[in-house]
């Protein structure tokens, strides 16, 4: 398998209201590995954990009955529709409302695998995880690009023909996954001869945390250039997952999207 795999998917985080149990989604639990780990997040709100009630995993393997799992690192046991053992799952809560879920002694010919999750806490939770059969490919970051602001901090006059202004953009970062979200890129341009240059980022985004970028571009006049395309950068960080590092620019102010 791929080092590791999104849970629920990349669609991205699961909501779940407060005191209600998502559906059955599947375990992708490979045959004849030692161990399974899930590794997830209860989101609540920007740079807020909710620090409440821990959630229940229920698993099952093929017809076998749905087994409760809470935070217990000792453990239980999983059997098939024929009582057979066919695993064991312990369920551990690091910081910041992170949990770690763990199969072991998986037996031989089990599966398919399911499980669903009971949020407990009155607050809606959004869940967001990873699996591996490796625990540390489990630690990973999800970047979500926000919605972006401009404003006009310089307009010089007439530059023959055109109108040159220089624009500040300003983008919404998060940090959805279970690992600080690092960010390589230095300030400057943002590839060779490029007019838009990156003036402000932190260095980390935090688990649940909230931060921006701000990049300066030139831009001229629409009326003069009206059919130029936007322009596509992509995001020097931790997070392996391209499309979430991808933004757009538009050579005009008031004309940038996502």
């Amino acid at each position: 398998m791929a080092s590791f795999d999104v849970f629920p998917g990349l669609s991205g985080p699961l909501p779940i209201a407060g005191q209600q149990t998502s559906q059955l989604f599947d375990l992708n639990v490979p045959a004849g590995e030692k161990a399974f780990f899930l590794r997830l997040i209860a989101l609540f709100r920007d740079n807020e954990p909710l620090g409440g009630e821990a959630p229940t995993f229920q698993i099952k393997s093929g017809t076998g009955d749905l087994t409760s799992v809470g935070l217990n690192p000792a453990g239980v046991k999983v059997f098939d529709g024929d009582g057979n053992f066919v695993g064991a799952v312990t369920c551990e809560r690091g910081h910041k409302d992170v949990f770690l879920l763990t199969i072991s002694e998986i037996e031989e010919n089990t599966g398919p695998w399911k499980i669903r999750i009971r949020n407990n806490d009155s607050e809606s939770l959004r869940f967001l995880g990873f699996t591996s059969t490796q625990a540390e490919n489990t630690f990973q970051p999800w970047l979500v690009v926000g919605k972006s602001s401009s404003s006009f901090s310089f307009s010089p006059p007439m530059v023959g023909v055109v109108q040159v202004e220089i624009q500040t953009t300003v983008f919404e970062v998060r940090n959805l996954g279970t690992t600080p979200l690092i960010f390589f890129e230095d300030p400057g341009p943002i590839a060779e001869d490029s007019q838009i240059t990156l003036i402000e980022r932190p260095d980390r985004v935090d688990l649940h945390q909230l931060r921006t970028l701000a990049f300066n571009s030139l831009s001229t006049d629409p009326l003069l250039f009206p059919f130029a395309s936007p322009i596509e950068h992509f995001l020097l960080c931790n997070d392996t997952i391209k499309e979430h590092t991808k933004i757009e620019f538009s050579e005009f102010p008031g004309h940038h999207h996502r």
